[in-house]
C-alpha cells in the first residue's frame, strides 16, 4: 500500500504498517509496534515512544537498559530492543545539518552514544498527532513544523547555531551527489584549501563519523528518495554495490528488515 504522492516535498511511505516521511534531510519512521532491532546507528536519531508509554534501547557501554519516553543516539552507537510493546517515532537527521550534530554533540558525550531527553512543552507529542502520523493523516505542513520545532529544541540545547560552515558543506554536498563513487579526498581538500588528513579529521570531529560513514547514510536516504518501482534499481541508484549490499546495510543500520524501509509502488 502506498500513500498518493504528495505535491510538497515531503515524500510519504507506507509499508506494513510502518509508516515513512522524508524531507530534504530528514527521514521519519512511525511504527505501530516500535520494532526497534539491534543495530548501528547510521546517522542523529530521535527515538521517541507513542503518547504515555515509554522504550527501552538495551545500549552498549550502559549496564542496565536505557528507558524513556524520549532517546537520542549519536551515530556509531549500537543498541536496540527486541521487545517494545508500544509504538514509537525514529527521526534521522543527516548527521551534517545542525539538528543532527546538536545530537551528536548531546548523546555523543555519553559512553554508550545515548542519552534520555525531555520531550520539551513546545513539542507536540500528542496521542491524537502520533495517531495521525501513523496513519497518514498529518499534513506536510504540520509534519514540516513538527520537525522544525524538534530542530529548535535540539539547536538551543546544545548551544549550537543553526548554520553549516562552508567548507563541510561543500564536501557534504559533493558526497551526497556521488554517494557511490570513491572519496576522493585530495580533490575535496584541495577544494577547501586544505591537505586530505587535515580534511577527514576536520570532517570527523565536526560530525561525529568518518566521511566513509557519512556517505552510507546518503546512500540509504537516497534509496528511500527514488522514484523507481524496482527495489533492486532504487538500491543501485543510490551507489550500493549490489542489491545484497544494499539490504545488508540497511539491516546494520536502521536495525530493521530491509523490506520496511523501501516503498512499494
Amino acid at each position: 500500500m502506498s500513500f498518493q504522492k504528495p505535491s510538497s516535498a515531503v515524500i510519504r511511505k507506507r509499508v506494513h504498517g510502518l509508516t515513512v516521511y522524508i524531507g530534504p534531510d530528514w527521514l521519519l519512521a512511525v511504527d505501530r509496534a516500535a520494532e526497534y532491532m539491534r543495530s548501528m546507528t547510521v546517522a542523529p536519531l530521535l527515538v521517541l515512544a507513542e503518547p504515555g508509554k515509554t522504550i527501552a534501547i538495551h545500549a552498549d557501554g550502559s549496564e542496565e537498559p536505557i528507558v524513556s519516553n524520549a532517546i537520542l543516539a549519536a551515530p556509531g552507537s549500537v543498541g536496540g530492543s527486541p521487545t517494545v510493546d508500544s509504538g514509537g517515532l525514529f527521526l534521522y537527521f543527516d548527521p551534517v545539518t545542525a539538528a543532527g550534530r546538536a545530537i551528536t554533540r548531546l548523546a555523543g558525550s555519553h559512553p554508550s552514544g545515548h542519552l534520555q531527553w525531555t520531550l520539551p512543552d513546545a513539542v507536540d507529542w500528542s496521542a491524537d498527532f502520533f495517531s495521525r502520523l501513523l496513519l497518514g493523516g498529518a499534513t506536510d505542513l504540520e509534519i514540516d513544523q513538527w520537525q522544525a520545532s524538534v530542530r529548535s529544541e535540539l539547536l538551543q540545547r546544545s548551544g549550537l547555531p543553526d548554520l553549516i560552515e562552508w567548507r563541510l558543506k561543500h564536501v557534504a554536498e559533493a558526497l551526497r551527489e556521488n554517494p557511490g563513487g570513491r572519496i576522493e579526498s585530495d580533490r575535496l581538500a584541495g577544494d577547501i584549501g586544505w591537505s586530505a588528513p587535515h580534511l577527514r579529521d576536520y570532517f570527523r570531529i565536526q560530525v561525529g563519523m568518518s566521511m566513509s560513514k557519512y556517505q552510507v547514510w546518503c546512500r540509504i536516504f537516497k534509496a528511500q528518495t527514488s522514484l523507481s518501482s524496482s527495489a533492486t534499481d532504487r538500491l543501485l541508484h543510490a551507489g550500493f554495490y549490489d542489491a545484497s549490499h544494499g539490504i545488508k546495510a540497511i539491516r546494520k543500520y536502521l536495525g530493521v528488515p530491509s523490506s520496511r524501509v523501501r516503498s512499494r509502488s
